[in-house]
């Protein structure tokens, strides 16, 4: 009977299924406009700011509504679809990017009618930013102060003038100052940082377009006001929704990254003390894979916290691995194809393990893949040795059953591993045979063992830059130590 293999890929959807989710948005944002301003022209009887006369009637509303609604979306839908086309297919990133703007439409709706400059398109920003990419961040901006635009369309007699204009155009450029100030590495407070600045920038671009009409300073300060507290309130509420979506959504934001790798999370206590050997190569295969990560361009943060906690399986028997041994090793009296199953079951163990206490898809992936479908070579070797020419000896049981690395990250934890392990078992490391060994390491994945990396999109140039990383790190962790004279033999010499 096979090897059940697993799949930790996203959930995809088709074109069809994306574009009906997108056209339930537009329902929404269409509904949105139409309330808001319905009841501002209905209920208060304001005069149409545009020509300056009678109120619009609920047809003309409801027409500049829809068509409004549908170009936005239209072109939003077609940006994800050319652009953006893992979120415009992956049904989780598609889901967060809708429920944001859905509700950062709803409350919009709702905030302008205390002051048309008072919204909460900032909340859909700082959030896709943080949770799906700050490139569609910047789209979202547009989007969002569109949409805005539209419900601001009538603002006579909040003495603002040009008002659907000025705020387009200030939220526009106080949304993209809020993704640029995303990019600080603050921890959980970065959304707040990033309100106060996409506000500061609202607030000053506000009156500068106000400032054109020669708009007294008095009108335009109490309007500035309100847009700066509403991208405040943005930043605090998305730094209290942040790990809500987080969890919702299993998403792997630097912030929850850098959570995991805290020394006192549970996990973490359990190798230090059950594993010390594992505790510290995983210590140290995270560091590899993060400098490895910076030099190509890969998520550095996902690639340390998923190298600390990749074999976290091997809790289950610690004594098993080599690098939790002593004096003994219990491989020495058990049958091969014993000791390959107990070492191929770390990895099925971790991702159970992982999964039990709730650590991101990200890092369970990682975990799963970091061996591939590889070989146990030495106890494959072993056991064709006792065999001997009688007995053919069954390769796929020597063999892990997962899924190959199928991201840059999940890659570089595999070269990682692999070399930090064997520079380890080098007796005398010196930096000629250090890298040496690392070259023939990365050589033997990346070349020649049935293609171990084939569904990883890293190219050569990637391979030679973390092979220059790893190098240089393990040179300096594994570097030949000097060999101190005995200190009774110093004091005799004296």
């Amino acid at each position: 009977m096979p090897k059940r293999r697993y799949n930790y890929n996203e959930l995809r959807i088709r074109p069809v299924v994306a574009g009906s989710i997108i056209a339930i948005v537009t329902v929404i944002v269409f509904f949105a406009c139409y309330l808001r301003l319905s009841g501002t022209y209905s209920f208060y009887n304001l005069p149409d700011a545009a020509t300056g006369g009678e109120p619009m009637s609920l047809s003309m509303i409801a027409a500049v509504c829809g068509v409004s609604s549908i170009v936005i979306m239209l072109v939003f839908g077609a940006y994800l679809y050319f652009c953006e086309r893992q979120v415009f297919v992956g049904l989780k990133k598609l889901l967060i990017v809708c429920t944001l703007m859905t509700l950062s439409t709803a409350l919009s709706a709702l905030m302008t009618f205390v002051s048309g400059c008072f919204t909460a398109v900032m909340l859909a920003v700082i959030l896709v930013g943080t949770l799906v990419n700050k490139r569609l961040a910047y789209s979202i901006v547009l989007v969002m102060s569109s949409i805005v635009g539209i419900m601001a369309l009538n603002t006579a007699g909040s003495g603002i003038h040009n008002g659907s204009i000025s705020i387009m155009i200030s939220l526009a450029l106080g949304g993209f100052a809020t993704v640029f100030a995303l990019n600080l590495k603050h921890g959980r407070s970065i959304p707040i940082i990033a309100g106060v600045a996409g506000g500061a920038v609202s607030a000053v671009a506000f009156m500068c377009v106000q400032a054109i009409d020669y708009i007294r300073f008095s009108d335009m300060l109490v309007p500035s006001i309100w847009l700066f507290a509403s991208c405040l309130l943005c930043g605090i509420i998305s730094t209290g929704l942040m790990p809500v979506f987080e969890n919702l959504f299993d998403i792997s934001t630097d912030a929850r990254l850098n959570e995991l790798m805290n020394n006192n999370n549970s996990l973490l206590k359990r190798l230090m003390i059950e594993a010390p050997g594992t505790y510290h190569h995983s210590m140290l295969v995270g560091t590899l894979a993060e400098s490895a990560a910076e030099a190509i361009g890969a998520n550095p943060i996902l690639c340390k916290a998923a190298g600390y906690y990749h074999d976290v399986g091997k809790l289950r028997s610690p004594i098993h691995f080599r690098e939790n041994q002593r004096d003994y090793n219990i491989h020495d009296d058990l049958p091969p194809l014993e000791s390959a199953q107990r070492i191929i079951a770390h990895q099925k163990d971790g991702v159970t393990l992982l999964t039990k206490h709730k650590l991101p898809a990200d890092v369970i992936r990682i975990a799963a893949e970091h061996h591939g479908d590889s070989l146990v070579v030495f106890f494959y070797g072993k056991a064709i040795q006792e065999a001997g020419a009688k007995k053919r000896v069954d390769e796929s049981e020597y063999r892990y059953c997962a899924p190959k690395p199928s991201t840059k990250e999940s890659g570089i934890i595999m070269l990682a591993d692999c070399c930090e392990a064997a520079v380890r078992s080098i007796k005398q490391p010196t930096q000629e045979l250090i890298e040496a060994k690392v070259r023939d390491v990365i050589g033997n994945i990346w070349l020649k063992q049935n293609g171990a990396l084939s569904e990883a999109p890293l190219t050569a140039k990637d391979i030679s830059l973390i092979e220059r990383c790893f190098i240089n790190a393990l040179s300096a962790q594994y570097h030949e130590r000097i060999e101190y004279p005995d200190l009774e033999d110093v004091e005799n010499a004296k």
